[in-house]
C-alpha cells in the first residue's frame, strides 16, 4: 500500500498487543514509524500515560526535546527527590543536594 492514507475510529476502545509471545526483530515489541511528517499521539479527554517496566528512553536524533504543560511539570524518582516547574522551580530531596558547575 503505497501512497494510501489509513484511518480508524472506535466508539469505545482499541487495544494493541505486540511481543506477547516473543519479541520482534531487534527485541522490538511495537514500532511506530512515519517516514515523512509527524506522529501525533493524544488523549483528548483524559490522561495520556507513557510507561515502561524497565528503562524509558526519550531521544531526538537531530533536534531538541520540548516539555510543556499548562500548569506544572514534575520530575520525580522513587527515593523522594523531585523537581517541580510551575512558575517557580522547587527542588526536593531527602538526602544531599550536589550541584556541579563547569
Amino acid at each position: 500500500m503505497s501512497g494510501v492514507r489509513a484511518g480508524g475510529h472506535a466508539g469505545q476502545a482499541i487495544g494493541l498487543v505486540a511481543g506477547a509471545i516473543a519479541p520482534g526483530e531487534g527485541n522490538t515489541g511495537l514500532a511506530l514509524i512515519a517516514a515523512h511528517d509527524d506522529i501525533d499521539l493524544a488523549a483528548h479527554s483524559s490522561t495520556f500515560a507513557l510507561q515502561a517496566r524497565d528503562t524509558l528512553d526519550l531521544a531526538s536524533l537531530a533536534e531538541h526535546i520540548d516539555f510543556a504543560a499548562a500548569r506544572r511539570i514534575v520530575i520525580a524518582v522513587d527515593g523522594g527527590a523531585s523537581i517541580t516547574l510551575d512558575g517557580s522551580i522547587t527542588v526536593r530531596c531527602p538526602g544531599n543536594l550536589t550541584i556541579h558547575v563547569g
